[in-house]
């Protein structure tokens, strides 16, 4: 999965309403950078807009990245 891709396609909501989490940890995209050349920038807004959806989902859920 890259950041890009998973922001774009919403997918973290989906997966958020199938599990109830009290931390979620996320692994930054190293992939997306060195494997695909991707820009930092749109990985670093791609991985806050996952956040926000999850910060929406569950406003007290643990974020860890």
């Amino acid at each position: 999965f890259s950041a890009l891709g998973l922001a774009n396609k919403n997918q973290p909501a989906v997966w958020l309403h199938a599990i109830s989490a009290i931390v979620i940890i996320i692994h930054l995209e190293t992939d997306d950078v060195v494997q695909q050349n991707k820009d930092v920038a749109d990985i670093i807004v791609a991985i806050a807009k996952s956040v926000n959806a999850m910060r929406t989902w569950s406003p007290n859920t643990k974020i860890v990245v």
